[in-house]
C-alpha cells in the first residue's frame, strides 16, 4: 500500500459532507503522519494531524488531534503553512536524535540551558497561534501559561515519525489537565527551526484513537 493509497484510502473514508485540505504527508515505517485541514465536521474549519498505522495492506490504527483554526494568530502566520515536501531524506536519523533529544532532555527533563543545543537560536518560526517567533517568544508564552493556570509539562513520548527534516512527536503530559502534545518540527543545519502543534485533551486523544 504505497502513501498516497493510504492518504486516498483515508479521505475517501471521511464522512459525506467533510472535506480534507492537505497540507503535509510524513512516511515513517508503518506510520503516516497527515497534517491539513477539514472542512465540514463543525461550525469552523479544524487543522490537526492524522497518524495512520498501516498493516496488511490498510490502515489499522489511527490517532486524531484537531483544534479550530484561529485567525488571528500571534506570530501572524496559519497553523499549517510553511515548507511542505521533506527534504534532506539522509538526515532522517540525525534529525530523528535532535529531535527526541530535545524533547527528552530540555521537554521532559527540564534542562532550559541546553535549549540552543537543539533550537536555533536565531530562527525558530512559530505556528502556534498562541506564541511568538524566537525561543524567547517561547519561554514568554509558557511563562503566561503559567500565570493562567496551564503549566506545560511533558512526561513521555508515545509515537515519534520522521521523514527528512521533519520529525513528528505524540507525547503525553500536562497543560491545565492531562493532553496530548502532537508537535510537528523541521530541522535546519542541525538546528530546529520550525514548530506546527496541535494540543488535545487527553481524554478526547484516546476516543479518536481507532481504525
Amino acid at each position: 500500500m504505497s502513501v498516497e493509497d493510504i492518504v486516498t484510502a483515508y479521505v475517501t473514508g471521511l464522512p459525506p459532507g467533510v472535506r480534507y485540505e492537505r497540507v503535509r504527508v510524513i512516511a515513517d515505517g508503518d506510520l503516516v503522519l497527515l497534517h491539513g485541514v477539514v472542512h465540514g465536521d463543525g461550525p469552523v474549519p479544524l487543522v490537526g494531524f492524522d497518524l495512520l498505522r498501516v498493516g496488511d495492506g490498510r490502515i489499522v490504527e489511527h490517532w486524531e488531534a484537531r483544534t479550530p483554526v484561529v485567525n488571528q494568530p500571534v506570530g501572524g502566520r496559519s497553523q499549517v503553512d510553511g515548507p511542505v515536501a521533506p527534504t534532506d531524506h539522509d538526515l532522517t536519523a540525525a534529525n530523528r536524535a535532535l529531535v527526541t533529544g530535545w524533547i527528552d532532555r530540555v521537554l521532559i527533563g527540564g534542562d532550559r540551558s541546553a535549549r540552543t543545543e537543539y533550537v536555533s537560536a536565531d530562527r525558530y518560526v512559530q505556528h502556534n497561534p498562541e506564541v511568538a517567533d524566537g525561543l524567547d517568544g517561547l519561554a514568554d508564552a509558557v511563562a503566561a501559561w503559567s500565570a493562567a493556570g496551564r503549566r506545560l509539562r511533558y512526561d513521555a513520548v508515545r509515537q515519534v515519525v520522521a521523514e527528512g527534516d521533519f520529525v513528528f512527536a505524540r507525547c503525553e503530559g500536562d497543560f491545565g489537565g492531562p493532553v496530548v502534545f502532537n508537535d510537528l518540527w523541521r530541522v535546519e543545519h542541525g538546528r530546529i527551526v520550525e514548530h506546527w502543534d496541535v494540543i488535545v485533551p487527553a481524554a478526547r486523544a484516546a476516543d479518536g484513537a481507532g481504525a
